[in-house]
């Protein structure tokens, strides 16, 4: 029963939102606002930096074991 209503159509396939005029305008204002932090603020980010460094352990921690699933070596036998 094709009753030719053509309002139904499939929905159009959107981009990214990283690639709209607003997805670009954020990018180059986020970039800017980090330009001018490390520039003109360099004493003040470097002090920081052996700290983020070790902050950065627990993240890496929990990535390199994939979201800390345990691991069943008992599977193998």
């Amino acid at each position: 029963m094709d009753q030719g209503n053509k309002h139904f159509h499939e929905p159009e396939k959107q981009g990214s939102w990283w690639f709209s005029r607003t997805g670009l305008t954020a990018g180059v204002f986020l970039g800017f606002i980090a330009f001018f932090l490390v520039t003109e603020h360099t004493a003040h980010t470097l002090q920081f930096l052996p700290w983020l460094i070790i902050l950065l352990c627990p993240f890496m921690h929990m990535f390199m074991h994939h979201g800390g699933h345990g691991h069943n070596h008992d599977e193998d036998k």
